[in-house]
């Protein structure tokens, strides 16, 4: 079984280029992280694609300080569907 999360990194004058890779995911997942990350200050560059147009996993490539804006947009997308679940029940 593949890993869920892939991460490397380079390390470019100030920043970091983080190459993430994540498994069983699509563009529902890879478009609001890429969105709300964006918006974070910190951000040099954040962009992502499908891996292979017949698999289930996207690429992030962003350049930042560090992971923080990824974490942060992933908590902020979990607490929404957890109100919209929560709105369901």
């Amino acid at each position: 079984m593949e890993k869920k999360l892939i991460i490397n990194k380079e390390q470019i004058d100030n920043d970091i280029k983080y190459d993430i890779t994540i498994n069983d995911e699509d563009v529902t997942v890879g478009n609001p992280l890429r969105e709300i990350a964006a918006n974070d200050p910190n951000v040099k560059f954040i962009g992502y694609k499908r891996t292979h147009l017949l698999t289930r996993s996207i690429n992030i490539i962003m350049v930042s300080k560090n992971l923080e804006p990824l974490k942060k947009a992933s908590l902020l997308i979990a607490e929404e569907y957890k109100k919209i679940l929560d709105s369901i029940k």
